[in-house]
């Protein structure tokens, strides 16, 4: 599904988003959590369809927490 796991591209993360498969590696959010995908994983969770809305969901979760604590 990934040509590389660490560095996947949006559409294979959405491909992923709409399947069935895990989660491909442990702490894969920290690999998809960046800045240029933030658009696209706020799109997901607003469609509400995709199988992975919990992973997104935590992902955005995780992201807002990391803020607060660099902000301190």
């Amino acid at each position: 599904m990934f040509q590389d796991v660490w560095n996947p591209t949006q559409e294979e993360i959405k491909k992923w988003a709409y399947s069935e498969a895990d989660i491909p590696e442990q702490d894969w959010e920290l690999t998809i959590s960046s800045f240029e995908n933030i658009p696209m994983i706020c799109a997901s969770i607003e469609i509400k369809t995709v199988i992975t809305l919990p992973f997104f969901c935590q992902t955005a979760e995780k992201n807002k927490a990391r803020k607060k604590t660099n902000n301190l």
